[in-house]
């Protein structure tokens, strides 16, 4: 990088943090890109997605009687991302039955307002169809939800992002051993989300992949880049690209 100055490269990766977490309060809506009232941001994601899901298209489409329950489920997730939730526990505390809860989140993801990862496991069942781990379909509806959610949960808001840029279907926990997201390809990928990595995390996480069985592990930060051993540290801005191109793996 001949004729670069360091000083050059951390003010374009100050000023692309900065355009990313933008994106991440208008993920999917294009049209709204260079707008900047949050307030009016934040009510059109709600009415254009958010609400139609719940008051008109899942009605419709899969003849819904409880519009309460429906929106209490919705704003648990998008209030919660990440969230591994336990049906008899979620049902108790939102005042319904487990059935009812299960089938409301199955259509929620058919409609494409959230996602759900299965807990990988070290056998030949491979996963475990219990305890999913429930995202939003994108970051911006966070946002939509709650702005004081969005910044006060900012690492759930990462992982989001993570999960859906890498059309996540696995997680990996077990005990005290938790990694965010498993890529299933050739082998296993664990891919890692945090703020910021500290060396303890670094230990942690080299045990975890070691644990599994795999031969590499990616972190994903705000803005750090390195590599030491087996695990690359990546910004996150960079991840959409690198996953294109087909070099992430």
């Amino acid at each position: 990088m001949k004729g670069i100055k360091i000083k050059d490269i951390e003010v374009f990766s100050r000023r692309f943090e900065v355009y990313f977490l933008d994106y991440l309060r208008k993920a999917g809506f294009p049209e709204i890109a260079n707008w900047e009232n949050e307030v009016k941001i934040s009510e059109y994601i709600k009415n254009s997605v958010i609400d139609r899901v719940i008051f008109k298209d899942t009605p419709i489409i899969f003849k819904t009687k409880d519009i309460i329950l429906l929106e209490k489920i919705t704003k648990f997730i998008l209030s919660n991302a990440g969230a591994i939730i336990n049906l008899n526990s979620l049902s108790r505390d939102i005042g319904s039955n487990k059935v009812t809860v299960s089938n409301y989140l199955k259509y929620l993801e058919t409609s494409l307002l959230i996602r759900s990862l299965s807990n990988y496991r070290i056998s030949f069942l491979s996963e475990s169809r219990k305890l999913r781990k429930y995202y939003p379909s994108t970051t911006s509806l966070i946002f939509a939800n709650s702005k004081e959610v969005f910044e006060r949960k900012f690492r759930a808001v990462l992982e989001t992002y993570v999960v859906n840029t890498l059309e996540a279907s696995h997680y990996f926990r077990k005990g005290n051993k938790e990694i965010d997201v498993i890529i299933k390809n050739d082998g296993i990928l664990p891919v890692e989300v945090k703020e910021k990595v500290s060396e303890e995390d670094l230990r942690k996480i080299a045990k975890i992949t070691s644990y599994i069985g795999a031969k590499s592990c990616k972190i994903l930060t705000l803005n750090q880049s390195f590599k030491k051993e087996n695990i690359e540290v990546i910004p996150i801005y960079l991840l959409e690209n690198s996953f294109k191109a087909k070099i992430f793996y």
